[in-house]
């Protein structure tokens, strides 16, 4: 199954806890469900690409930008169920 982001091109995935973490060119983080690939969520994280994702203590997902924006942003994995905040570092 393939499915299809108009206008972005994922960069990075990671599974985890039943998810696929996506992070786009153009800054965006996706969060696809596992069992249909059906598109959750998405967060405007970065300002450039995000080129690298990783989990961290099961409880959080680290992203990191080119080198346009250079930041890392840590989520909380309670996002895929609701509105948790971000942190910036």
């Amino acid at each position: 199954m393939k499915k299809y982001l108009e206008d972005d091109h994922l960069l990075t995935m990671l599974g985890f806890s039943g998810y696929i973490w996506a992070g786009s060119s153009r800054g965006n983080v996706y969060i696809f469900r596992m069992d249909n690939y059906e598109l959750l969520k998405t967060f405007n994280g970065h300002k450039d690409g995000v080129c690298c994702l990783c989990s961290m203590l099961d409880m959080y997902i680290i992203s990191g930008s080119q080198q346009y924006d250079t930041s890392i942003v840590i989520w909380e994995n309670e996002q895929t169920t609701d509105d948790g905040n971000r942190t910036r570092l």
